[in-house]
């Protein structure tokens, strides 16, 4: 008669796989938040970076003026309009999540004019300007964020913020 070994896994092996799977699952939780924070931050950063140059292309091909306007603070979205008087809208984002877009200077709508530059038309009388916004994530409190910068000729570039501050005053 053979005694067959009984096959499987201790009670003492199944409690030191349990372990080292919470070890693991304790560090890669926090990363896996960072990689979803800085995922939405570049996601957001690209929407608005494609929503500046569709205004811009838009006013050149067209010989339209174009005007972004930044919707509401507490519920952060923006509007690309043909022309200012006629309305009409050539597309809508809003902003979900944690992510928040800040404008550097105090600016209630751009306007993108038919040679490609860019002015600020509210409030006050049209005025060139160099803008520069910024996206972060107030999930995040170790973001670095992104940031956009707007010429006054209409060039927008995309680059990450060089310190916490930008998005963590």
């Amino acid at each position: 008669m053979s005694v067959r070994k009984a096959q499987g896994f201790t009670l003492f092996e199944m409690m030191i796989a349990v372990a080292i799977a919470a070890l693991v699952t304790a560090f890669a939780i926090p990363a896996f938040q960072d990689v979803m924070s800085r995922t939405r931050t570049n996601a957001t950063a690209e929407e608005m970076v494609n929503s500046l140059a569709l205004a811009r292309n838009t006013a050149i091909s067209r010989r339209r003026t174009v005007v972004v306007v930044p919707d509401s603070v507490d519920l952060p979205s923006w509007t690309v309009y043909l022309d200012s008087d006629a309305g009409e809208v050539l597309s809508r984002h809003r902003i979900e999540g944690t992510v928040r877009l800040n404008w550097t200077a105090s600016v209630d709508e751009l306007t993108f004019l038919p040679s490609g530059y860019v002015q600020k038309t509210k409030p006050g009388p049209p005025v060139p300007l160099d803008l520069t916004l910024t996206v972060c994530d107030s999930s995040s409190p170790k973001e670095l964020g992104r940031s956009i910068a707007l010429s006054r000729v209409g060039r927008i570039r995309a680059f990450p913020n060089a310190t916490t501050s930008i998005c963590n005053p």
